[in-house]
C-alpha cells in the first residue's frame, strides 16, 4: 500500500479509537461524578437551610409571642391557640432567606455559609468563573484505587 493510504488509515483509526475511548470513559465516570455532585449538593443545601433557620427564628425570642391563652368562664386559661400570623411571617421570612442563600451558593459565595460550621470552605477562585468548582481526584472519579493520588486534590 502507498504511504498516503497507510497514513490516512492510521489517522482515521486514531480518530475513531480516540472518540470511542472518550465515550467509554465518559460513560464510566458519569455515575461517580453525579453521585459526588449529589452528596456535595446535599451538604450545601443543609448549610443553606440551617443558616436561614438560625437567622430568622431568632426573631421569635419569647414563646408567648406564638401562643395565646383561651380563657374559660372563670377567666383562667383553658387552652392555647397559635398566632398563625406570627408563624406565617417567620415561615415566609425563613423561606426568603433560604432562597437568598441558595442564590449566593449558586454564585459560589460559600464564605457566609461556612461560618455556621467548623468546616473550612476555601473561597479563592478565579475572577472570571462563577459557581462552585470541585476538584475531584482521578482515582475517585474512576473508582480505581491505583489512580488514587493522580489528579487534583479534593476541595
Amino acid at each position: 500500500m502507498p504511504y498516503r493510504y497507510v497514513f490516512l488509515l492510521t489517522f482515521v483509526f486514531f480518530i475513531f479509537s480516540t472518540a470511542a475511548g472518550l465515550w467509554i470513559i465518559n460513560k464510566g465516570i458519569a455515575p461517580t461524578l453525579m453521585s459526588y455532585a449529589d452528596s456535595q449538593t446535599r451538604k450545601i443545601a443543609s448549610l443553606v437551610i440551617n443558616k436561614a433557620v438560625i437567622k430568622k427564628t431568632v426573631n421569635v425570642k419569647d414563646i408567648n409571642n406564638i401562643f395565646v391563652g383561651i380563657p374559660d368562664k372563670n377567666g383562667k386559661s383553658s387552652g392555647y391557640t397559635l398566632k398563625t400570623d406570627v408563624i406565617n411571617r417567620v415561615l415566609a421570612e425563613t423561606t426568603m432567606e433560604v432562597q437568598k442563600n441558595i442564590k449566593m451558593a449558586e454564585k459560589g459565595d460559600l464564605a457566609a455559609l461556612g461560618q455556621l460550621t467548623e468546616v473550612d470552605i476555601e473561597t479563592n477562585k478565579p475572577k472570571n468563573l462563577e459557581g462552585i468548582i470541585w476538584y475531584v481526584p482521578l482515582g475517585q472519579a474512576t473508582n480505581i484505587a491505583l489512580l488514587g493520588n493522580l489528579g487534583q486534590n479534593s476541595c
